[in-house]
C-alpha cells in the first residue's frame, strides 16, 4: 500500500517540494467513490472478528474507517441482504415475512459506521464485512494515474490560492512630518511688564463696628403710698325703749293698760290706743294716748337731730383729712413720674450720640474704600493695557511660526504624493503580474482534474463487461 511513487510523480508535475499526504488520501477516496464497487472487489478488505466485532461479544461490526463501499456481508458463510435501518424490527421478528434466518441473513448500516447483522452472530457463527479499502489504490494499482491527477489538481488549486497575494518588495513611501519651530510661552512676554497682575481685589480698610443695640427701658415710677387716713366716723342712733329697739318703730305688740312695763314699751302704745278707742270708747284717754305718742316722737326726733349733727361734724373732719392725704399722694406721684422721664431721656440722648459717632466713622470708612477701589482700578487698567500689547506681539510671532510650519507641511505632502505615485504605479505592475500565476495554477488544476475524471471513465469503460455480468447476476438473483 505504498504511495511513494505517486508522491514523487506529484512533486515532479507540480514542482512542490513535498506532496501533501492528505491530498493523496483524498484522491484515493475520490477514486473509490467514483467507481462502482463491483469493479473494486480487488481492493476489498474483510473485517477481523477479534478486532472489529461480529461474534457474541460484540455482535455489532464496527468498520475501521468510514465508507459506504461495502462489497459483501456474510454470516457463517451465507451472504446477507442489505435492508434499510427502518426494517430492523421486521428482520428480528419471527412473525414477519422479512424475518432474517441463518441461511438468509440480513443487515443494515447504523450511524457511527456500524453494521448490524441478523440473526445475531455468535462465536461459532461469525459475521464479516467485505468493504473497499481506498488505501489499496497505491503505486501498484491500475488507477494510480487517477490518484496522481486528482492530487495534482489539489496541489495546483493550493498554489493558486497561495499566489493570490501580491509579492511586492518595494517599500511604501513614508510621510515625514516637519518639525515646528520652538514656541515661546506667553508667560515670557509678561515678565517685563511694569505692572503685574493686581490679583483679586480685597478691601484692607477695617469697617467700623456698629454700636451695640441700646437697652432702653422705662426707669419706672416709685411706689407712692397714701398716708394713713383718719378713722371714719360712726353714726350712733338714739335708743328706743322696749321691743321697738329690735323690731322698729312700726312694730306693734299687745299691750295692757295699767301695766308699768307696757306703759314704757313704745311698740305697745298703739295697741293700748286701740283699746281706748275700740274697746273702752274713751276718746279723752285716746286723745291723751295720741298726745303721749306724739310727744315721744318729738323727743325722739330731737335726739335723732343731735345724733345726726354729731355725725356730720365728725364726718367733716374725716373728709378733710382724706382729701389732704389724696392730694399729697398725687403730688408724690407727679414728682416720681418726672424723675423717670428725665432718666429715660438721658438714655436716649446717650445712644443718639453714639449713632452720630458711628455714622461719622462709616463715612470715613467709605472714603477709604473708594480710595482703594480707585487705586486697584488704575493698576488693573494699566496691567490690561500692557497685557494686551504683549498678547498681540506673542500672537504675531506664533502666527509667523505656524505659517512657516504649514509651508513645510505642504512641501512634505507634495514630496510624499510624488513618491506615492511612483509606488502605486510599481504596485499595479506587481498586482498585474501576480494575477497571472493564480490563473495559470487554476487552469492547471482544472486540467488535471479533468484528466483524473477521464482515467476513471476509461477504467469503467474497459470493465463494462464485468459490470454487465454483475448486473445480470443481480437481476437473476432478484427474480429467484
Amino acid at each position: 500500500m505504498a504511495t511513494t511513487n505517486i508522491e514523487l510523480d506529484i512533486e515532479n508535475i507540480t514542482g512542490v517540494a513535498d506532496a501533501d499526504d492528505q491530498f493523496i488520501k483524498t484522491a484515493q477516496k475520490w477514486v473509490v467513490s467514483s467507481i462502482p464497487k463491483d469493479l473494486m472487489k480487488w481492493a476489498g478488505t474483510s473485517t477481523a472478528v477479534g478486532t472489529h466485532g461480529g461474534d457474541s461479544s460484540p455482535t455489532t461490526i464496527t468498520l475501521p474507517q468510514p465508507t459506504d463501499n461495502i462489497i459483501d456481508v456474510q454470516r457463517n458463510g451465507f451472504s446477507a441482504e442489505e435492508v434499510p435501518e427502518s426494517m430492523q424490527g421486521f428482520i428480528s421478528n419471527s412473525s414477519s415475512l422479512h424475518f432474517a434466518t441463518e441461511t438468509f441473513p440480513k443487515y443494515y448500516i447504523k450511524a457511527g459506521n456500524e453494521v448490524i447483522v441478523k440473526p445475531n452472530p455468535s462465536d461459532s457463527e461469525t459475521a464479516l464485512v467485505n468493504y473497499v479499502d481506498f488505501l489499496k489504490v497505491d503505486d501498484d494499482c491500475d488507477l494510480r494515474g487517477a490518484v496522481i491527477f486528482h492530487a495534482c489538481s489539489s496541489e495546483f488549486s493550493k498554489l493558486a490560492s497561495s499566489n493570490a497575494s501580491v509579492s511586492f518588495t518595494q517599500n511604501a513611501p513614508t510621510y515625514i512630518a516637519p518639525s515646528m519651530e520652538a514656541r515661546i510661552a506667553f508667560s515670557s512676554y509678561t515678565s517685563g511688564l511694569s505692572e503685574t497682575d493686581p490679583g483679586v481685589f480685597n478691601i484692607t480698610v477695617v469697617a467700623p463696628s456698629p454700636p451695640a443695640n441700646p437697652t432702653i427701658s422705662s426707669p419706672g415710677v416709685g411706689t407712692v403710698n397714701v398716708a394713713s387716713l383718719p378713722s371714719a366716723p360712726t353714726y350712733t342712733a338714739p335708743s328706743v325703749e322696749g321691743a321697738a329697739v329690735t323690731k322698729g318703730l312700726l312694730s306693734m305688740s299687745d299691750g295692757t293698760v295699767d301695766i308699768d312695763g307696757d306703759q314704757i314699751d313704745y311698740d305697745k302704745w298703739w295697741d293700748i290706743l286701740g283699746e281706748f278707742i275700740e274697746n273702752e270708747e274713751d276718746s279723752e284717754l285716746a286723745a291723751l294716748q295720741v298726745q303721749k305718742i306724739s310727744t315721744y316722737i318729738s323727743a325722739f326726733q330731737a335726739e335723732l337731730g343731735d345724733a345726726t349733727a354729731a355725725f356730720n361734724q365728725t364726718n367733716a373732719v374725716y373728709q378733710a383729712g382724706l382729701q389732704k392725704n389724696i392730694q399729697q399722694s398725687n403730688i408724690d406721684a407727679q414728682e416720681a413720674q418726672k424723675e423717670g422721664d428725665l432718666t429715660l431721656q438721658a438714655s436716649i440722648q446717650d445712644y443718639t450720640l453714639e449713632l452720630q459717632k458711628y455714622g461719622a466713622e462709616v463715612n470715613t470708612y467709605q472714603a477709604k474704600v473708594n480710595t482703594e477701589v480707585s487705586e486697584y482700578s488704575q493698576k488693573l487698567s494699566q496691567y490690561q493695557t500692557e497685557l494686551q500689547t504683549s498678547l498681540q506681539a506673542w500672537q504675531q510671532e506664533q502666527n509667523e511660526k505656524l505659517a512657516r510650519y504649514q509651508a513645510k507641511v505642504q512641501d512634505a505632502i507634495n514630496k510624499f504624493n510624488e513618491e506615492n505615485s511612483e509606488y502605486q504605479a510599481q504596485l499595479q505592475v506587481s498586482i498585474q503580474n501576480s494575477n497571472l500565476k493564480p490563473n495559470h495554477y487554476a487552469n492547471e488544476s482544472k486540467k488535471y482534474y479533468e484528466w483524473a475524471v477521464q482515467e476513471i471513465n476509461m477504467y469503467i469503460q474497459n470493465n463494462s463487461k464485468i459490470i454487465g455480468r454483475t448486473m445480470a447476476a443481480q437481476a437473476a438473483q432478484q427474480r429467484a
